[in-house]
């Protein structure tokens, strides 16, 4: 049955390399093949073609980045991040002008968290491919704003007051699936202010996340439990010293909104609530939190929150009120030419910037 199960990636295999026997001119088909393999998410078989590409003619650098890039894309593992950057720097020795080859080499080590030698990297590179404008707004991204990775991941995230200066900033790393795998906070001077490892059960539900403290970026411990729809129906808090601080329940309507969220004390004595609303494209649009008195046991308003989106569905501001209806503060998101989120801008009720997470 094994032997089986095997054949048809032996006959994939043994067919690439008999097609490779058919001379120079296969080459575009087998690079081609890797590249369509690629774009559907099939990243044995493109590495496969690849491969195959690569045995024809070594000499052609693109064949080794679209195998480093299939690489990185069938999981980030050591071994994985190791081929692939064996691969980038293969096509930089064969083409040391080539863009991707360049931008490959530096994501390697943004994802392995060496973003020096990534920076020294994209100077490089920018010197080699005569000033692209890609390498150029990676490397402002780097040394003024928050770090991502080529699938969009952010790596580093940075927090500034509103002077520019540095406040705090958070690491991320990420595992062979592509999920968020730990978040370590630390303030300006590098010293770390906390840590949380997230996790995940066996339907790949998150079990483990955290929460941040704005002002200082300390991280926190948050846990979740799921009812039978799969939905989180617990959400249980712990204070940054690590002590269970408090537990919420979630209420559900038929489209599987998020209406009512309980919260309670650790002996199970309700001390606020939360109700959302939603526009007919089901995006948040209100957040109603309510408090227990100390007089009387009654629940009052403590605060309100809005969003608002653009005709894209982006949102462009999210603001929070007083119960009379002063603003209390709001972030408005930054967004480049091509629609991607740079960062927030925070400001307090006055209008003043009191921090940034947008790069300068």
């Amino acid at each position: 049955m094994e032997r089986m199960r095997r054949l048809p990636a032996l006959l994939l295999t043994l067919g690439l390399l008999l097609s490779a026997c058919g001379g120079q001119g296969s080459w575009q088909e087998q690079y081609d093949l890797g590249v369509r393999y690629l774009s559907e998410g099939n990243y044995e078989e493109a590495i496969l073609a690849f491969t195959a590409a690569i045995e024809i003619d070594p000499s052609r650098a693109e064949a080794y980045v679209g195998r480093g890039d299939a690489y990185v894309a069938s999981g980030e593992t050591e071994e994985h991040l190791a081929a692939a950057l064996a691969d980038y720097e293969a096509a930089l020795e064969r083409d040391e002008t080539l863009l991707d080859a360049w931008l490959g080499v530096a994501d390697i080590y943004i994802r392995q968290g060496d973003y020096d030698r990534a920076l020294e990297v994209l100077r490089e590179g920018l010197e080699k491919t005569g000033g692209d404008q890609s390498i150029e707004d990676k490397i402002t991204e780097m040394e003024h704003g928050s770090i991502t990775d080529s699938a969009g991941n952010v790596r580093r995230m940075n927090s500034y007051d509103g002077d520019g200066t540095l406040v705090w900033y958070h690491l991320y790393t990420y595992d062979s699936q592509g999920r968020q795998a730990s978040v370590t906070s630390y303030d300006a001077q590098g010293t770390q202010t906390g840590h949380v490892d997230h996790t995940y059960n066996e339907a790949g539900d998150q079990v483990v996340s955290h929460y941040y403290r704005t002002a200082t970026g300390e991280v926190g411990r948050l846990e979740y439990e799921y009812d039978s729809s799969g939905r989180v129906s617990k959400e249980f808090h712990y204070s940054l010293s690590g002590e269970l601080d408090s537990y919420s329940i979630r209420e559900y309507d038929s489209d599987d909104h998020l209406v009512r969220e309980e919260e309670y004390d650790t002996e199970g004595e309700m001390t606020g609530y939360e109700t959302r609303s939603y526009n007919a494209q089901g995006q948040l649009i209100r957040l109603d939190s309510y408090e227990k008195m100390d007089t009387g046991g009654t629940f009052e308003l403590f605060y309100y929150q809005t969003w608002e989106y653009d005709s894209d569905g982006r949102r462009i501001a999210y603001r929070q009120f007083n119960p009379d209806g002063t603003l209390d503060w709001e972030e408005i998101p930054q967004y480049d030419d091509s629609g991607e989120l740079l960062g927030e801008d925070k400001y307090d009720g006055a209008g003043k910037l009191i921090s940034s997470t947008v790069s300068e």
